[in-house]
Parts: structure tokens; C-alpha cells; sequence
């Protein structure tokens, strides 16, 4: 956990007769029934401070030092970013109004935007913390929204049509879009829980997961070639989603037009990492940025989540990840 400047943060402290913020829960309604971050405060009107923090204070924004009795501008300052976008917070606090803004706060896994309210109580009030959507999220979202209102809409109608008809005729439709809002939903709740850095990490031998990986994989006639990529310091069950997912798309969109020639992938080694690469008909330079993308997809039965979620994956591990062109053509996703 990362600790706050103790000297900074007991400027100005007052005795309220705790030794320390009680994050028990222990009254206050608004601590016994939420789970969202919140700082209890008194104020006298002029420099309102801190009575305590609930746990899901403590936990999202890794604090370690006491809070009781520090001045709520401090502890604002502390976790805002840039550490002035609280000021209308603190205004609020010291006239006993309600107020809301928006800003970027430090968490324990980085900035992440937040909602924080102001609720007034007898002698002081509570600053609420609400996380909001970013951006990726908003995308993703928007995707889910998007992709799933297709097949929901065919399932609907052919499902009229049965009733209107009395046959079954047209059931493998109806199968074939449930399987399709089913593979949408798996992916997007896959791609959710990558949201969250690695904390943990064990040493994993990359060559061994990935034949585990491919045997889990439909592979037709591909073939897999590990020469000696050596371990890395990973979540095993991310990096295998990672190798599930990168061989899945080498298959499915690999194979050139036309051609019969069975694809082989490889895994390998680099400089400073490692590689998964196919020797298929490749990703055009204009897209490979956007091939990580959420939704992004050149086949009308994926989900478009697939390299999305090994992206999340490589991000959170704290690693880089390149699509590059193969050397012997194909994509090569580089991983260092």
C-alpha cells in the first residue's frame, strides 16, 4: 500500500479523541449501507476535518496514515488529481451546501475518474465517492449495446414468425442468435474483469502454458511451433487467456483467401519478451492500432473483443504490446 506524506497530512491536526480513522463502519447510516468510498467530516464553518474514512476509502485509494482529525483539504488533496480540483468540494463543506464535480483521482490501480458529492449532517457531512465511466468503458459500452441489439432483434423475429405459424422452421435461427448474445456477453464480462492491475505474479514457463493454451483451442489443421521463450513473471490464468485468444484469431483469420495451406503459429522469444506470430494473410499497417480496439472485427461472427481483452491483459501486467508484420508473413504480436 502506498503510504501518504505523514508530516503533510497532520498538518493542522486537531484532537478529536481517536487515535486513529475508524473504518469500522461503526454508525452513520451512509457507512453501514454503501460500499463506495466516503470521508465523514466536522466542521465549525471555517476549516472542516476529517472524523473518518470508511474501508472502501482505505482501499481504493491505498491509504495508510491516519486520518482522524487531519483537515478534509488535506485528505482531499491527496487523492485528487492535479490537487486543487477539490476546491469547490471544500467550499461546500465549509457553508453546509451540497455540491457535485467530476475530477481524476489516485487509486490503488491508478487515476480513475470519480463523481464526489457532498452530503450534509448534523456538525458536518460526508464526501461520497462514485467512479464514473471513462472513456474505454463508454466504448466498450456502447459496443455491447450496439452488438447486442442484432441478434436480439433476429431472435425476436423469428420467434413471431413461429408463433404466427405454429412451425419450428425457424428455430436454428433463434439457436444460433442466442449463441451469438451468448458469446457478445462471455467477452465483454472477459474483457471487464482484465480492467484491474496484476498484483499477483508467479514465474510461468511460457512454452508449457502455451501447449496447454492450444489444446483447449480449435486448431483444424494448424499447427503450433514454440522454440525457447524462456517464463516471465505473470497472472498464469490472464497470460493463458492471452495465448487462448491470440491463437483462436491466428485460426480464424489467418488463412488467406482462397488458400488451403494449413497455418502455423509460432511463440518465441525476443530481446525482452515474447512473441506469438502466424505466417497467415496478415493485418494491413492502417490496422493495427485499431485491431486492439473493443469491437473491432473483419468477421461478422466475432465479437470483436477477442484482441481487446489480450490488450487489457498485456496493460495491466504493466507490459507493452506491439502488432507488428511477420517475417515470413502474417502478424506478430510482440509482447515486452
Amino acid at each position: 500500500m502506498r503510504s501518504r506524506p505523514t508530516d503533510s497530512l497532520r498538518s493542522g491536526q486537531r484532537d478529536t479523541g481517536h487515535s486513529r480513522a475508524r473504518t469500522d463502519g461503526a454508525g452513520g447510516g451512509l457507512f453501514d449501507v454503501t460500499e463506495l468510498p466516503v470521508v465523514e467530516y466536522v466542521s465549525d464553518g471555517e476549516s472542516p476535518v476529517v472524523e473518518r474514512v470508511n474501508q472502501a476509502f482505505v482501499e481504493t485509494f491505498d491509504i495508510t496514515d491516519e486520518m482522524t482529525g487531519i483537515p478534509l483539504s488535506t485528505t482531499l488533496a491527496s487523492v485528487t488529481v492535479p490537487n486543487d480540483e477539490y476546491g469547490p468540494i471544500l467550499d461546500s463543506a465549509r457553508r453546509g451546501s451540497e455540491t457535485v464535480v467530476t475530477c481524476q483521482c489516485e487509486t490503488a490501480t491508478g487515476n480513475r475518474s470519480f463523481r464526489i458529492r457532498t452530503t450534509q449532517a448534523d456538525g458536518g457531512g460526508y464526501v461520497v465517492f462514485t467512479e464514473t465511466l471513462g472513456s474505454e468503458r463508454l466504448d466498450v459500452l456502447k459496443y455491447l449495446t450496439h452488438s447486442l441489439r442484432n441478434p436480439l432483434e433476429v431472435a425476436a423475429v423469428h420467434t413471431e414468425v413461429m408463433a404466427d405459424t405454429g412451425t419450428l422452421d425457424h428455430l436454428d435461427t433463434v439457436r444460433t442468435a442466442h449463441e451469438r448474445i451468448d458469446a457478445i456477453v462471455t467477452d465483454t464480462m472477459e474483457l471487464a474483469q482484465q480492467g484491474t492491475v496484476v498484483e499477483e505474479t508467479t514465474t510461468v514457463d511460457i512454452e508449457s502454458l502455451a501447449r496447454e493454451a492450444w489444446e483447449t483451442v480449435r486448431t483444424d489443421d494448424a499447427t503450433l511451433q514454440v522454440g525457447s521463450p524462456g517464463t516471465v513473471d505473470a497472472d498464469e490464468r490472464r497470460l493463458r487467456v492471452v495465448f487462448e485468444n491470440l491463437f483462436g484469431n491466428a485460426i480464424r483469420h489467418g488463412r488467406q483467401d482462397g488458400a488451403d495451406a494449413e497455418i502455423r503459429v509460432t511463440v518465441d522469444a525476443t530481446a525482452g519478451g515474447f512473441y506469438v506470430a502466424d505466417d497467415g494473410r496478415g493485418i494491413p499497417a492502417a490496422d493495427r492500432e485499431q485491431v486492439l480496439d473493443p469491437g473491432y472485427s473483419t468477421d461478422d461472427d466475432g465479437t470483436g473483443l477477442g484482441l481487446a481483452i489480450v490488450a487489457a491483459i498485456a496493460e495491466n501486467h504493466g507490459w507493452k504490446l506491439s502488432v507488428r508484420e511477420n517475417e515470413t508473413g502474417g502478424t506478430r504480436f510482440e509482447f515486452s
